[in-house]
């Protein structure tokens, strides 16, 4: 299963669409892509180094916490 539940998905959804929206406004669509496509990716390089240590408990938002992050610096 991709995402944990209903809720998590609706909560990454929605974190997007205000943030996201906000950030592609301020930063312009390609800066803005070019964020949450490294978000991505180093959200998937981290899922795949923790699978290996299976150490899963803590990592739970992935690129909806990077906007948040790139957010914050706002």
């Amino acid at each position: 299963m991709l995402h944990a539940s209903f809720g998590h998905l609706f909560f990454n959804m929605l974190t997007l669409w205000f943030i996201g929206a906000y950030l592609e406004r301020d930063w312009g669509p390609r800066r803005f892509i070019e964020c949450y496509t490294f978000c991505v990716v180093g959200a998937a390089l981290v899922t795949i180094a923790v699978s290996y240590t299976h150490f899963l408990g803590w990592i739970r938002r992935k690129a909806p916490s990077g906007l948040r992050a790139a957010f914050s610096d706002c």
